[in-house]
């Protein structure tokens, strides 16, 4: 038989992050890593994301297992790029993989999921390559040294060389007015969003939940944008990538260029740091 193990919206410990729980035949057929799910938890009732399947044939443990109250969400919450970058970021941080999952997604998804039914380019004296202790990479890395209204157009051009490939592409900027600025100057053909942590909640799920669900070619925005659920993701910009807003010290700590490495790694996108 089947069984999940949840990464669980509560207080964890290092040692344990994530809980296996029995599947019910109803639920077996729609049950998949990445799907938000209702589990009982030290006698309450909690949000988990379910990050692997796997298989008991110790009938001692399986009868000591409690089953996944019900599915929240049939539709894939975190895919399994952003599932493994979830569990690198808790052991680069030493953080419980529950509260990065947790972390990485909106409020009002995690308290209710409401199911919507409806070759990069070098520029003379732009781009130098930055190679990482020289191990062969999925994506390359690239470094652009210019002036802020150069590298817009630089970033507008890879964008288009992206789209040219069928490719998404995420933007990032140190301030809320930087993303806006350059958002619009994107051509009115390319369906973009500004996402960042200033939208009322509700805003912020409306935007996480298209972007999950492909409306935009291109997302674009601060800090948080990193963990935008972007599908076929293609190309990484982080503009003033040194700028100390990208590092996130409150609750999960993260920095957006690490974890804009580690996606690159993870996707084969192109990652530039202007």
């Amino acid at each position: 038989m089947q069984y999940a193990d949840v990464a669980v919206d509560a207080k964890t410990n290092l040692q344990r992050q994530t809980f296996t729980y029995n599947i019910p035949p109803d639920l077996l057929p729609d049950i998949k890593p990445g799907i938000l799910v209702l589990v009982p938890f030290h006698g309450r009732k909690i949000q988990g994301v379910i990050v692997a399947i796997k298989q008991f044939s110790n009938l001692t443990i399986r009868g000591k297992l409690k089953p996944i109250i019900k599915i929240i969400d049939k539709n894939i919450v975190l895919d399994s790029k952003h599932i493994e970058l979830a569990q690198w970021l808790s052991d680069y941080y030493f953080t419980p993989i529950g509260e990065i999952i947790f972390s990485m997604m909106p409020k009002p998804a995690i308290r209710q999921i409401k199911i919507n039914t409806q070759h990069i380019i070098t520029q003379k004296n732009a781009i130098a390559v930055s190679c990482v202790n020289n191990k062969p990479r999925k994506g390359n890395i690239y470094t652009l040294y210019n002036d802020i209204s150069n590298r817009h157009k630089v970033y507008s051009n890879l964008i288009d060389k992206a789209l040219y490939k069928n490719k998404t592409s995420m933007v990032l900027f140190p301030t809320v007015r930087q993303s806006g600025d350059f958002k619009k100057q994107l051509s009115n053909n390319i369906s973009s969003v500004l996402y960042h942590s200033n939208m009322t909640t509700t805003e912020r799920y409306q935007m996480w939940n298209d972007v999950r669900f492909n409306k935009y070619q291109v997302v674009v925005g601060t800090r948080p944008t990193v963990f935008a659920p972007i599908q076929n993701l293609g190309l990484i910009i982080i503009d003033q990538s040194e700028n100390f807003g990208y590092k996130e010290d409150q609750l999960s700590r993260y920095h957006s260029v690490a974890v804009a490495r580690k996606l690159s790694e993870l996707t084969g996108a192109n990652l530039v740091l202007g």
